[in-house]
């Protein structure tokens, strides 16, 4: 199948006319997908015989179909894969196409995605790896601590291609546990979805258990329903400022150096800031080193002759690459009191402060609201 190439109107001719091959009045059990000119059938019978019968009719209506659009669909091309989950294989149905037998194959690519008849992905992982295997063979030849491609341009290729390529797709593999709503945490692969369900001991919770974690849940819910809701009153304010920081590492002069991180001076509502940072999980002890927790405190550098409230908001900052909890602080600022309390990051994930300590400096953008009250 084919359209005339480099055409304004025909990708959108060609839409058109695939919208009428997805419109075909298909057997039960029956469905059919399209992207550009590749066509995917899914058909679901419980015994081989009804798979046959069913892709005998469906296969009848599509090649009926590209008569009347003169269009031929090629069964050298086309091949078939029984999904059997966790069972053995039956022998594999006898499916034609124009009077030829389609072949039948064990895995299968959609749109980039390998799929196998287990189900189990394991193909599709090992696809992906042995390409970024290659990229980063590739770009090791290139580049090494003291010559060739710089930091910047290869941070670059890292997220461009080893990320996009090891990543893509991955919420089809990547699965959650069916007894999430009831408070599961469980994630991982999509192959080992049913051995963790059925060891999976949320089932067994009782009554009472139950609706203690469906009120977290709805507690959780409404939490962070106010905090948006607190962001968008928070917006009307009259003094609002951005300031995009990088928070650098230092080290206390004490006997036992202490690393801390801290910003340069900023300017806010006329008055001098900084923001300090400090890890407070010791990093030596090899039980805590993957469990760091950040936290970090504004400080007010300049007098002032009356207090300020101000509330303010830390998310990413543009060159910043992890994400941000949405979380409001506040507090009041006078002579006597410059420093707010201490508080946790508000990182999204706790173990992406491991993630956020990689980067130097550590990026942030803070919005600063200053009550009139």
């Amino acid at each position: 199948m084919g359209c005339p190439q480099g055409s304004v109107l025909g990708p959108t001719l060609w839409n058109m006319l695939m919208d009428d091959l997805l419109r075909l009045p298909l057997p039960e059990g029956v469905a059919m997908t399209a992207y550009a000119d590749d066509v995917t059938i899914l058909i679901e019978s419980g015994t081989r015989a009804g798979i046959e019968s069913r892709a005998r009719v469906t296969l009848d209506l599509v090649r009926e179909w590209g008569l009347r659009n003169r269009l031929e669909f090629s069964s050298s091309k086309s091949t078939t894969m029984t999904v059997r989950g966790k069972l053995q294989p039956p022998p594999p149905p006898v499916i034609k196409l124009g009077g030829e037998s389609i072949k039948t194959v064990t895995n299968v690519k959609v749109l980039g995605v390998v799929l196998d008849s287990g189900l189990s992905f394991v193909q599709h992982a090992s696809d992906i790896s042995e390409r970024a295997t290659k990229g980063f063979g590739k770009m090791s030849r290139v580049s090494t601590s003291s010559w060739g491609v710089r930091y910047p341009s290869l941070k670059l290729i890292h997220r461009g291609v080893f990320v996009s390529t090891l990543t893509y797709a991955a919420e089809c593999w990547l699965t959650g546990c069916k007894y999430a709503c009831i408070g599961c945490p469980w994630r991982g692969p999509a192959h080992e979805a049913g051995s963790h369900e059925a060891q999976c001991a949320h089932p067994a919770k009782s009554a009472a258990d139950l609706m203690a974690l469906l009120a977290d849940r709805e507690r959780q819910a409404r939490d962070s329903t106010a905090v948006y809701e607190q962001i968008m009153d928070l917006l009307s304010y009259e003094k609002i400022t951005f300031n995009d920081l990088q928070l650098r590492p230092y080290r206390t002069e004490e006997f036992v150096h202490k690393l801390y991180y801290e910003t340069s001076r900023f300017s806010a509502f006329g008055h001098q800031w900084v923001v300090k940072a400090y890890v407070n999980k010791n990093q030596r002890d090899p039980t805590q080193s993957a469990q760091r927790e950040i936290t970090y405190q504004l400080i007010l550098k300049s007098k002032t002759s009356a207090p300020l409230s101000v509330q303010w908001v830390c998310t990413r900052g543009p060159w910043g690459e992890v994400r941000f909890a949405a979380r409001v602080a506040a507090h009041s600022f006078r002579d006597d009191a410059t420093d707010a309390p201490p508080l946790p990051l508000p990182l999204a994930e706790p173990r992406d402060a491991n993630r956020l300590l990689a980067t130097k400096p550590l990026h942030c953008r803070l919005i600063m609201f200053l009550s009139s009250k």
